[in-house]
């Protein structure tokens, strides 16, 4: 006979160990409709949203952002660090993170999904596999509004671009 109670156990705790944080831009200007935390806010609640529907784990928001761009970014996203420390900086803090969860509960991530609110921060998809090797889980990196789009009765298709429509619509979602 088929144990479902410990099955249903099992998987839960499958999709628990798989931990999710959110990373965007907490000081950015995107104009006067668009509050300045807003890359911040909305990966938060987009991350939540999507772990509590799997039954995965939020662990947490990482202060960071970056730009490839460099140093100019500082002009709009004045919380601006070098890319390179905003690299060392997730995966330290994720290592620590996924040590103490061993340390307290046994039990050891299976893997990480950073979600972020905040476009200057792609270039982290180049290092999806740097990540993973540094602390030694499988990693993705989710770029903000990936794959959003809006159809608009006269415009058609309308893909996001900085403060652009799609921001704009989501801080109304918001509220």
């Amino acid at each position: 006979m088929i144990n479902l109670e410990k099955r249903f156990e099992e998987s839960i705790l499958k999709n628990y160990d798989v931990k999710f944080y959110s990373i965007g831009a907490s000081d950015e200007d995107h104009g006067p409709a668009i509050p300045r935390n807003f890359d911040d806010f909305y990966a938060k609640r987009i991350c939540v949203q999507a772990a509590e529907k799997i039954g995965a784990d939020y662990r947490g928001h990482l202060p960071y952002t970056s730009d490839k761009v460099g140093i100019i970014a500082r002009r709009w996203n004045h919380s601006y660090i070098d890319p390179q420390d905003l690299l060392d900086n997730i995966i330290n803090d994720i290592d620590l993170d996924n040590r103490k969860n061993i340390t307290l509960t046994g039990r050891e991530f299976s893997n990480v999904v950073i979600y972020s609110g905040h476009g200057g921060n792609n270039f982290l998809s180049d290092y999806s596999k740097e990540i993973s090797e540094q602390i030694g889980i499988p990693s993705i990196y989710i770029p903000p509004l990936s794959g959003a789009y809006i159809i608009h009765e006269e415009f058609g298709r309308i893909t996001p671009v900085h403060a652009g429509d799609v921001e704009h619509c989501l801080t109304a979602y918001f509220g």
